[in-house]
């Protein structure tokens, strides 16, 4: 049984349950109907709900995340706290846009900020939230300590803004988790809520095998990024080390028998061959089946793409995550993830050589520093929980 504090209880209240979205006129767009916001609120409002107890591995009662106690830490400015955020646009496609929902609503939760506005939904294009999310348009948040606080000296003065470039700092990844399941779950599609919430009836396949993410699709468009994934050797190590025999592989392909222009996409076809694994992919044909099987992977390798990271704070079922270390997350990704892991998970972070190059026109390109790159170079693990120390960008 975990035990909590009066205070904790009461930041829960705050954090954990979902605070009044306002539905007049065009203000709300909800796919969920009022009566399951309710019973979701009362379940937060007396503790977490049951999965949440059920994804934590063990007798964690001294592991659980102070919430209260944690912002009553925070160092603070002088600049008064607003009365109202705004996310100012959404920010590229859906997985930088569950970041700026995180990011916004944890600087509200450390202001008591009142009101939150985001950016009206969008339908199609290259941008489509369609099954993914879909916020309201003004979520109001219960709060009775607003006007007595300053902002914290982490965060921007400023709260109307996109909310990705720019956000609060060095905010543990467990925080992040509790604003994601608690506000960014209810405003989910129906697809993808039925599979956070659902406990998966494959447990002794699915912990049986490792997940793998390829940011694929643009990614030749975007130096940057693509010098930022891990390289093929890291994956190496860890089907080698861990002892995994079946793999899944998610990428967006334009069909069923073509593979991705990821550059480990191929070897990681020819590795599986030679080292007899079973290799599959991903049969979603969309980016909402794509996002689903990340949320049921239990071991899943982490792209440099906030597309897995947001998958993986959103599920219920992860328990041991993988990520490159030296990749600049914070600096360019804007990371939600950090060191300091959520209670019940463990991550595993292994160092390659630091990420510099950020153009097109060099030698190697990404691409072949990526399949090339030696497994002799691959240091690590260095191990993360709940509690570890967020490390600054390498």
């Amino acid at each position: 049984m975990v035990r909590t504090s009066t205070q904790q209880t009461s930041v829960c209240m705050l954090v954990a349950s979902l605070l009044v979205p306002t539905c007049a006129g065009s203000n709300c767009s909800l796919q969920t109907d009022a009566g399951s916001l309710l019973q979701y609120s009362s379940q937060a409002a007396t503790g977490p709900p049951a999965r949440h107890l059920a994804s934590q591995a063990a007798d964690l009662p001294s592991l659980e995340p102070d919430v209260y106690q944690w912002q009553l830490a925070l160092e603070r400015g002088s600049v008064r706290c607003p009365s109202e955020l705004r996310v100012t646009e959404w920010n590229g496609r859906i997985g930088n846009n569950y970041f700026q929902v995180s990011h916004a609503l944890v600087a509200a939760f450390f202001c008591h900020t009142p009101t939150v506005r985001f950016p009206k939904h969008l339908e199609e294009g290259y941008q489509e939230q369609k099954g993914l999310l879909n916020m309201p348009e003004t979520l109001l948040l219960r709060t009775t300590e607003h006007g007595r606080l300053t902002t914290p000296s982490s965060c921007p003065s400023d709260f109307s803004h996109k909310w990705y470039f720019d956000h609060c700092r060095r905010v543990p990844a467990w925080h992040h988790r509790h604003v994601m399941q608690s506000f960014v779950v209810p405003y989910i599609g129906q697809r993808l809520t039925e599979l956070v919430h659902a406990q998966s009836n494959r447990q002794a396949e699915v912990a049986d095998r490792l997940t793998i993410h390829l940011r694929a699709d643009d990614i030749k468009d975007h130096a940057k990024f693509e010098w930022g994934q891990p390289p093929c050797s890291m994956y190496q190590r860890i089907i080698l080390d861990h002892g995994f025999r079946n793999v899944l592989v998610v990428a967006k392909r334009k069909s069923e028998r073509q593979r991705t222009t990821a550059a480990c996409d191929s070897w990681l076809v020819e590795f599986g061959r030679k080292h007899q694994l079973n290799l599959s992919r991903s049969t979603g044909e969309s980016l909402v089946e794509d996002f689903g099987s990340l949320l049921q992977a239990q071991n899943l390798v982490l792209s440099f793409s906030s597309f897995a990271l947001s998958a993986a704070l959103l599920s219920n079922d992860i328990r041991v995550m993988y990520r490159r270390r030296d990749a600049k997350w914070d600096s360019i990704l804007q990371s939600i993830l950090n060191c300091d892991v959520w209670p019940g998970v463990v991550m595993y972070e292994y160092n390659t050589t630091l990420q510099k190059k950020d153009v097109m026109d060099i030698a190697p390109t990404a691409g072949e520093w990526l399949a090339s790159f030696p497994v002799e170079g691959v240091s690590g693990p260095f191990i993360c929980r709940f509690g570890s120390e967020m490390q600054p960008e390498v």
